[in-house]
């Protein structure tokens, strides 16, 4: 059995969105999607994999799905995560770099620059937890 990993770029109501999900068969084994928020900006609004399914690299194989898709659209690819989210440590492995930003609801943002390029100066975690 292959995994495949579909992709559908979708408009609904003026909100445009890149669908991705991981189907095995007839399983679907995770999903992710990323919105083009208010500028344009590509955001990574979720990631999911179903329980029985997990630790086998699906999560990996849609980030990577993601990030592909920016770069061949020329963007950054953006997210925003808690920092007890165990995601956490695939988007950093993925060389997303905090940006020392923090949402209304206390998660911190990340971005994963386009063509594998690097922040200027990385935001250290340690004093995110810290603020």
């Amino acid at each position: 059995m292959s995994k495949k990993i579909s992709l559908l770029d979708c408009t609904i109501e003026n909100v445009r969105s890149v669908k991705l999900a991981c189907i095995e068969e007839h399983l679907f084994l995770g999903g992710a999607e990323i919105m083009l928020i208010d500028d344009g900006t590509p955001t990574l609004s979720s990631l999911f994999v179903h329980p029985h399914y997990r630790r086998r690299g699906i999560g990996e194989a849609l980030v990577r799905a993601a990030m592909r898709w920016a770069d061949q659209n020329g963007t950054d690819l953006w997210l925003h995560v808690m920092l007890e989210n165990e995601a956490r440590s695939l988007y950093e492995r993925l060389l997303f770099e905090y940006t020392g930003e923090k949402t209304e609801i206390g998660s911190f943002w990340m971005v994963k620059v386009a063509h594998d390029g690097r922040l200027a100066e990385p935001a250290d975690v340690e004093k995110l937890l810290a603020k």
